[in-house]
């Protein structure tokens, strides 16, 4: 059984967050409900060259959450034999009076998108679990440049 999920588009900070989760089975597959959560959150962290080993996993910062969001993707039951395809959107919605950054991955700062797709499964049977980072990319600014023009009679007294 393969379980994976399928992003449609690149993201901005406006755009909602669309695409389908695909589950693969040669039988008859029953499930207790499938899951997926998104989160995104802002790590800082020490280095271990500017102080030592042991400060740096000790006085690691907790994460600030700037997003999290859980839907239900497909409630108790059965999924058919073969390829299912389950599709989803969830608004990039900011917790409280949060901002969402672009992602990146820093020495010191992590700003981290991520999605979790979890499929409960009855008693025997192993749960099972999907994660995958997306990027969310802000858009371009253009600054136009200014024009100038430098030649030597505008240099006074240079030696």
């Amino acid at each position: 059984m393969s379980f994976f999920w399928s992003l449609t588009q690149k993201l901005n900070l406006k755009d909602k967050l669309q695409g389908f989760v695909v589950v693969t089975s040669k039988t008859e597959l029953s499930h207790s409900g499938i899951v997926l959560t998104m989160d995104g959150s802002v790590t800082l962290q020490l280095s271990a060259k500017s102080v030592g080993l042991f400060e740096a996993f000790y006085n690691s910062l907790k994460p600030v959450q700037l997003l999290q969001c859980t839907i239900t993707v497909a409630s108790a039951g059965k999924l058919p034999a073969g390829t299912t395809e389950l599709p989803f959107e969830i608004p990039l919605d900011p917790k409280d009076s949060l901002k969402l950054y672009e992602t990146y991955h820093g020495v010191f700062v992590n700003i981290q998108y991520s999605l979790k797709v979890d499929m409960a499964r009855p008693l025997l049977a192993k749960n099972l679990s999907k994660a995958l980072e997306f990027i969310i990319e802000t858009e371009v600014c253009f600054v136009f440049p200014y024009l100038f023009f430098l030649h030597f009679f505008s240099l006074n007294k240079i030696q």
